[in-house]
């Protein structure tokens, strides 16, 4: 469904990214893991169009993105960032329905069409009670899933999350991981996430989930496969310099234990 050919940007005379080069498959979930600084969120920004000057080639569903009108683009992506602090007190509802403006010409309003797909949304992450809220008063938690019914408002093939459980407590982040399972077994979406618990990539798995992790240092590809494969003790010593412990449990399921830097 998205695959990359030898991409690699930077900023003025500093490499962020060095010949990445992947595919991944429709109704999958793919963790892009690394340290700080190694590049995850300007590599999402590639392919969401957001760093347009980049070289290689990046396709989704066997389309150039470069050549793609934004509009479109849109439509195929949606995007989830981190929890981020928000000002204008507006509804749920609302905030929601911003998902639809791909779809909608410069002066054009939501219709009754755009409301009921945003409502939709709602429903299928729980939200529809709080439709006629205010957002900036909901919780961290809470605002994250109002976020994700906006990019499913999108109606995309594709969502990107940036980190999005970062701030989440243990409960909304089990709650956040439930429903992405739902989204790629229920509504057949595609994900790619950036995220800081190479955990995550094990939880997916043991969904019965196709996943894969790309894990990055220094902008350049250390491991790309499924997570059994990438994340080994060896390699998390050589991109996050720890020293952990790969354990199985329930006949094979997998969780890492982080134990102490490395020379430590």
């Amino acid at each position: 469904m998205l695959t990359l050919e030898s991409l690699s940007f930077q900023y003025k005379d500093h490499a962020v990214l060095k010949d990445i080069s992947f595919s991944i498959e429709p109704q999958s979930v793919t963790c892009l893991i690394g340290p700080n600084g190694s590049g995850k969120t300007t590599l999402l920004d590639c392919i969401m169009g957001i760093h347009p000057d980049y070289t290689g080639r990046i396709f989704l569903n066997g389309k150039d993105v470069a050549l793609m009108k934004n509009n479109i683009r849109m439509r195929a992506m949606g995007y989830v960032p981190q929890g981020k602090n928000h000002t204008f007190p507006f509804t749920v509802k609302d905030m929601v329905v911003m998902g639809r403006a791909p779809y909608l010409s410069t002066f054009q309003h939501p219709g009754e069409e755009d409301e009921a797909l945003a409502m939709q949304s709602l429903k299928a992450l729980g939200m529809e009670s709080y439709a006629d809220r205010i957002f900036t008063k909901l919780s961290g938690g809470e605002q994250q899933l109002v976020i994700l019914a906006r990019a499913l408002t999108q109606d995309p093939e594709l969502l990107i999350f940036d980190e999005p459980m970062v701030s989440l407590d243990y409960f909304n982040e089990l709650q956040f991981l439930e429903i992405l399972v739902k989204l790629v077994k229920e509504y057949h979406k595609t994900i790619i996430m950036a995220t800081h618990s190479p955990n995550h990539a094990f939880y997916f798995s043991e969904h019965n989930i196709p996943s894969r992790v790309l894990m990055l240092k220094n902008g350049e590809v250390i491991g790309f496969g499924t997570p059994q494969k990438v994340l080994t003790e060896a390699h998390l010593k050589t991109v996050y310099k720890i020293e952990a412990s790969v354990v199985s449990y329930d006949e094979g399921n997998r969780f890492i234990i982080p134990k102490r830097i490395k020379g430590e």
